[in-house]
């Protein structure tokens, strides 16, 4: 069972009697089209390869090659991190 506020079944009354049927079948058929339109796509097996190729192949690379074609930013080191140290003793593990 189901409570409807009365303001709200009196909307349904009217709405149900505009279109000469019931205030049950009224709703039915409004349940039935929104659950009919949160229906989500079916899921897709995907097969390979993802991005079709004019010449498909095996493509080798090194980092060397890598860094040929992506193009990284260069970062500047940090200066508090790589500050260069003048005291001789402060690389000592016995301090």
């Amino acid at each position: 069972m189901i409570r409807i506020p009365n303001g709200l079944y009196a909307k349904l009354r009217r709405k149900a009697n505009e279109e000469s049927c019931t205030v049950e079948r009224l709703l039915v058929r409004e349940m039935e089209a929104t659950l009919s339109r949160d229906k989500r796509r079916p899921h897709r097996r995907v097969k390979p390869p993802m991005i079709h190729s004019k010449r498909p192949g095996t493509l080798y690379l090194d980092n060397e090659r890598v860094f040929e074609i992506i193009d990284f930013p260069v970062i500047a080191p940090h200066p508090v991190l790589f500050q260069h140290q003048t005291d001789p003793s402060s690389h000592s593990l016995n301090n």
